[in-house]
């Protein structure tokens, strides 16, 4: 396949994230195409996304994502599973190694959003087998490699897929995510605090040093609270941080060119 092709087809995890099964392919999407990338010889199925899109408008697609998901339609106890959901994450923070560093500081921002949404994942819907395991997969994924235009997709994924992990507890997978819960997190908060670093960097903002830490995590926490600041929030936001350095400007530019550049990768379409 060419290219300039790839970017008009979609695998099968990329369907699967999407919500689709085996089935439903089989059913709704014509006969696919196969790629054959050095790291998968026997070759990848991918189906036109413009094929996808008309077969996601479908009544038949709407029937049959509307089954029941959950196996015999069992009734759960949603405090129940949030608890042992909870548990299972809890463990595995506390197993993990510390580091005191800004990325392990911000991937505990993470976890600790994640554990505070556990009982509203308990209470959604039910998730077929293959869209929960291909979203906790992802998020397994990122101990390897963070995509920063998908990390909050990611993230949120993940917690949907949390009540997938309540109803079958003695998964190979459940196990895997008790096991790299921890790093998965603090690699993808590596990721995003270098990220962000070299935007300060870049504008000759880092010089001794000593205040980077301090930039980082104010700056991460300031865009969870609000995505878009002005200048002025910003400064606002930053004013506890001392530099001896330099006169703040630098930092400003930093963090105005890291929010149009995060702003860019969002608006690209994903692949």
């Amino acid at each position: 396949m060419p290219g300039s092709d790839k970017g008009n087809y979609w695998s099968v995890s990329a369907l699967k994230r999407r919500g689709w099964t085996d089935g439903m392919m089989r059913a709704l999407l014509p006969p696919p195409r196969y790629i054959n990338p050095p790291s998968a010889p026997r070759g990848i199925r991918v189906w036109k996304k413009s094929d996808v899109l008309r077969a996601e408008r479908s009544p038949e697609f709407g029937e049959l994502r509307a089954r029941p998901r959950r196996a015999g339609g069992e009734s759960r106890d949603p405090w129940k599973d949030a608890k042992l959901v909870g548990e299972l994450l809890s463990r595995a923070w506390k197993a993990a190694e510390r580091d005191g560093s800004p990325a392990w500081r911000l991937a505990e921002h993470y976890h600790r959003a994640i554990s505070s949404r556990v009982l509203a994942a308990m209470r959604g819907k039910g998730l077929y087998t293959s869209q929960a395991t291909a979203w906790l997969n992802e998020f397994l994924a990122m101990e390897r490699h963070c995509d920063g235009r998908r990390l909050r997709e990611t993230l949120k994924n993940f917690v949907r897929a949390l009540n997938w992990l309540a109803e079958n507890p003695q998964h190979t997978l459940t196990g895997r995510v008790g096991e790299r819960y921890a790093h998965a997190l603090r690699s993808a908060a590596a990721q995003e605090a270098a990220d962000f670093a070299a935007f300060i960097a870049d504008q000759g903002a880092e010089q001794c040093g000593f205040c980077n830490p301090g930039f980082v995590m104010n700056t991460i926490a300031l865009l969870r609270e609000n995505p878009d600041p002005t200048d002025d929030e910003i400064r606002a936001y930053l004013a506890g941080n001392l530099c001896r350095c330099s006169g703040y400007e630098g930092q400003l530019r930093g963090i105005r060119a890291f929010l149009n550049a995060k702003k860019a990768k969002e608006a690209e379409p994903n692949a």
